[in-house]
């Protein structure tokens, strides 16, 4: 990386206590939401975007 670039770590949580399994599109809508405000607020180039995903097993190992 160079002197001006730096990394970026977006780790939304769900709008529930868990993730849904049915009916999704409303925390896919939340981390869309984020992500746009995010990517509008910060100088952020959307091809070197990587993501990555939890398993639900580890929903609550607190």
């Amino acid at each position: 990386m160079g002197v001006n670039e730096f990394l970026l770590l977006l780790a939304p949580k769900p709008i529930d206590m868990t993730w849904p399994v049915l009916y999704r599109p409303t925390d896919v809508d939340s981390i869309t939401a984020a992500f746009n405000e995010v990517t509008g607020e910060c100088n952020v180039d959307r091809d070197s975007v990587f993501l990555a995903g939890l398993s639900d097993g580890a929903t609550s190992p607190y």
